[in-house]
């Protein structure tokens, strides 16, 4: 765990002993309990599954076909089926490379021979580059060409190389993100000569939709969270991770396509987030075409009450809160002094002071429009108001959400 001050703490229990040539590894919740799992990848002894059990405790559950004992190189979980669980490929060099399907916690080999490549693979990673609404594959090889596996869902897999995507560079590591924000996902490839950088332009027609998450009780980053979203019936969903594979970092954000003219003019019926915290959220008739930002916001929030004490105690409320705009903060002073009302965001850099006077003691409000210091709207997240009076303080966590 890291405790935010250049230190770190051991809070493994147990169960992840192993031994083997790591080459990689992959983090994702494939038996849909809430936590993350991990598959080790090794070269030359067993690959490894281990079941993660909480409280840092994992149990190895590896069983064939995933004990694979081959030159291992990488792995990334998806949900390539689009049945709501993770599923796992396994980049090998000089072995056929691996498709397990997830049926309920066990796994299945659904190689087809179209992706049994024997070549000198190094990673290989999910998206969908053609936003029709399926995880696609691409194959990063060194000293060979590289291959984009395009899937076709029931119509099984097809090799989509177009322009220059099958460089035969020394091939180690690559990342997909939408680096310019046109909706289609680009893709950058790590080689031991040249670093190239590929813009995607093929997705353009297609309809889509990107996700950012910004957590408050999870962690910032919603990293371990589910979002899945329904459009005429087709649902998707994409883990959020904190990276895995070999090498390559995809972008964070969870970006879906859904095909030629999927959305009708309503918007995507549903998007849901699951997060770690096991908080839900669910927004309806959400618009295409738009990179969104959802902030985690417990739907059934306890009454705020802040700086609770005495009767005579300085006290401070916002409301609304969760807001889109304008938030008023509400502040009881229960003798005179100088007020010092300051807005903070979450890393505790100062956002904005807002009330900095002599008051009486009364109730009083102020409001915090969302602008900082200079004016400027600030992003979606969590902020901090403190209130400083007479030798007091008091704190209230105030939620911006996306409009």
């Amino acid at each position: 765990r890291n405790d935010g001050n250049f230190t770190f703490t051991d809070l493994l229990i147990g169960g992840i002993d192993d031994a083997g040539a790591a080459f990689s590894s992959a983090w994702g919740d494939y038996d849909d309990d809430g936590d993350p799992d991990l598959y080790l990848v090794n070269s030359g002894s067993s690959n490894k599954l281990f079941r993660n059990d909480g409280g840092g405790s994992f149990a190895d559950v590896t069983v064939a076909p995933l004990n694979l004992t081959v030159a291992g190189r990488s792995a990334v979980w998806g949900d390539y089926d689009n049945d709501e669980d993770l599923d796992l490929f396994v980049v090998n060099q000089s072995f056929s490379d691996k498709l397990f399907r997830n049926d309920g916690g066990v796994f299945v080999d659904v190689t087809p021979l179209i992706l049994s490549d024997a070549g000198s693979g190094s990673e290989g990673r999910f998206a969908d580059w053609d936003n029709d609404g399926d995880l696609d594959i691409y194959l990063v090889k060194f000293a060979q060409p590289n291959v984009l596996y395009r899937n076709d869902g029931s119509n099984g897999w097809a090799i989509k190389n177009t322009g220059q995507v099958e460089e035969d560079g020394l091939g180690n590591a690559f990342a997909w993100g939408d680096f310019d924000g046109d909706g289609g996902i680009d893709m950058y490839v790590g080689n031991d000569d040249d670093n190239l950088l590929f813009r995607n332009e093929q997705a353009y027609a297609n309809a889509w939709l990107h996700v950012d998450l910004a957590g408050t009780v999870s962690n910032r980053s919603g990293i371990g969270a589910r979002i899945t979203v329904e459009e005429n019936g087709k649902r998707q969903m994409r883990e959020v991770t904190g990276g895995d594979g070999r090498g390559g970092f995809d972008s964070i954000t969870a970006e879906f396509g859904f095909g030629p003219g999927g959305v009708d003019r309503t918007g995507v019926d549903l998007v849901e987030v699951r997060w770690p915290s096991g908080i839900v959220q669910t927004l309806t008739n959400v618009a295409a075409y738009q990179r969104i930002t959802i902030v985690e916001t417990d739907p059934t929030p306890a009454p705020e009450v802040a700086a609770a004490g005495p009767a005579d105690a300085l006290t401070l409320t916002a409301a609304p809160n969760p807001s889109l705009a304008r938030t008023t903060l509400r502040f009881t002073m229960p003798r005179d002094g100088a007020t010092d009302l300051r807005i903070y965001d979450a890393a505790g850099r100062l956002v904005r002071v807002l009330d900095r006077r002599q008051r009486a003691a009364a109730a009083h409000a102020v409001r915090w429009d969302g602008d900082d210091t200079q004016g400027r709207s600030v992003a979606p997240g969590v902020y901090f108001a403190r209130l400083e009076c007479a030798g007091e303080h008091a704190v209230q966590r105030i939620v911006r959400i996306a409009r």
